[in-house]
């Protein structure tokens, strides 16, 4: 007898133990055993009883609070995980409900902690790490929403969501090859999905793989038009047009198979009549005077310039003042919207030390990704650019075509100085033989400030803006306050 309590005892203790890890199936499995040993247990029995529905009672509010997710009921999704967690905290399913029903209130921050909480409890939850990657790209962590994404499908490589993000992440960042080799594992998933397709004609576009361009813009229009999205059919059909119209053929003409790969197949048939080229950058005002400042490369030979403010509002703007050296130039707009900017402090660029953190806020790639300005970041690599050059500052934040022009923050959320390019990817691979990760710089504020004293009012902020480093931090205030300082150029030449 006291043989099978002791073994009623031991298996208890191991059941107990897989409840307090949330292993719920396998603590039945033991408690089951330790009936079994010592069946006339009443206080063992009672003991049981009372886990089994502590554990029911997790399992009702993990589903209440999914289904809630799914209904898009999220502050109710909350309190139902709050409860099961409250009851056990380690199960890692309902801490990445939690987070996800965080992200669905747009608390991304709180979703994040909980994903993390998750993923200590479970470090291979292939949904956790899918949804931490969706929350840092949604605060612009480009490269930990790569990171956590690119786990979650090496976990899980049947998951088509995971997939999707993944590319859509790879694109943000420049890397379209990658973003492509993603949708395709996507679409071996999910064979009919039309925006895998119209991604991978896109980026094709970009990559003037014209052939592979209009054949998966075709595909997504015809699923556009078979599930009666309207919009999106109206876009492929243009994106098939400007793809035709690049390579330089006629869409009448020519069958998608007789599409040249590249443009510059087709040089001697494209028509000698000048086009107009459109190019976009970023520019910021660092104060009322409305004075907008960018890379002079971005406005260099522009027959005509364009400032759209993030209100929509669009205004001609001219060159005042140019530094062709320090590739930095300030534009006058002719009219300015009725919108608050912020008084933005210029930074001493002199005093950055490498290691620091810094962001930017800026228009990449922005015929694709739109024309919402965008949080990145990162940090100060160097304090000195290509062969030492002590203009620039060399850094780890994502630098993409349309990037160029934008402010550089540092934490205090002073200007300290301006994005300007990323190092040439091709020229580094002939003379290394290597593709370098992420080199990207910017002019330092000292240069800016030297441009800034032949303008007659260029108002200078000498008011700090402070970001506060603790944990109520008002970081992501400062963003929203200072994005309408924030403007897309349009150059036409």
């Amino acid at each position: 007898m006291e043989k099978k309590t002791g073994d009623a005892l031991t298996h208890y203790r191991l059941g107990m133990a897989y409840d307090k890890a949330g292993m719920f199936v396998k603590a039945g499995k033991e408690f089951s055993k330790a009936r079994a040993n010592d069946p006339g247990n009443k206080e063992l029995g009672a003991a049981i009883e009372k886990v089994l529905f502590k554990q029911a009672e997790v399992a009702r509010y993990s589903s209440e609070g999914w289904s809630n997710i799914v209904q898009k009921k999220y502050k109710e999704a909350i309190g139902k995980f709050t409860k099961a967690i409250k009851i056990n905290s380690n199960v890692a399913m309902n801490r990445t409900g939690l987070g996800n029903a965080y992200a669905g209130i747009g608390k991304d921050r709180e979703a994040i902690a909980e994903y993390q909480e998750a993923l200590k409890i479970k470090p291979r939850l292939a949904e956790a790490h899918c949804l931490l990657g969706r929350s840092y790209e949604k605060i612009g962590k480009d490269q930990g929403a790569i990171r956590e994404l690119e786990q979650a499908v090496k976990i899980k490589p049947r998951y088509p969501e995971a997939h999707f993000s993944l590319g859509w992440s790879y694109a943000k960042v420049g890397k379209l090859k990658e973003a492509i080799l993603s949708y395709k594992e996507l679409l071996k998933l999910v064979p009919d999905d039309a925006d895998a397709y119209f991604s991978i004609g896109l980026f094709s576009m970009l990559l003037e793989d014209y052939k592979e361009a209009v054949s998966n813009l075709k595909k997504s229009e015809k699923l556009f038009i078979r599930n009666k999205n309207k919009l999106f059919a109206s876009k492929a059909r243009k994106a098939i047009a400007e793809a035709y119209g690049k390579s330089g053929t006629k869409a009448e003409d020519y069958p998608s198979e007789n599409i040249p790969a590249s443009s510059k197949r087709v040089k001697n048939s494209i028509s000698t009549k000048s086009k107009k080229s459109t190019y976009l950058g970023t520019g910021f005002m660092l104060g009322s005077s409305g004075y907008v400042l960018t890379n002079y490369h971005v406005v260099k030979g522009a027959k005509s310039i364009m400032v759209k403010f993030q209100n929509g509002e669009k205004s001609l703007a001219k060159i005042v003042v140019k530094d062709s050296y320090n590739d930095i130039a300030a534009l006058e707009p002719s009219g300015l919207p009725e919108i608050p900017t912020f008084r933005i402090q210029l930074g001493d660029s002199s005093r950055i030390s490498a290691g620091g953190k810094v962001f930017t806020i800026g228009f990449p790639v922005s015929k694709i990704l739109g024309q919402k300005a965008k949080y990145s970041e990162g940090v100060i690599n160097s304090t000195s650019g290509i062969n030492d050059d002590p203009r620039l500052f060399q850094i780890s934040v994502p630098v993409q075509p349309g990037n160029s022009g934008g402010p550089l923050f540092n934490e205090q959320g002073e200007v300290i100085g301006m994005t300007t390019s990323s190092f040439d990817v091709s020229k580094a691979f002939r003379a290394m033989g290597a593709v370098p990760q992420n080199v990207n710089f910017a002019i330092k504020s000292i240069f800016i400030e030297n441009l800034l004293s032949n303008l007659p009012e260029s108002d200078i902020s000498k008011k700090s803006t402070f970001i506060s480093n603790e944990p109520q931090s008002n970081a992501s205030n400062f963003v929203s306050q200072v994005t309408n300082n924030i403007v897309l150029i349009e150059v036409e030449r």
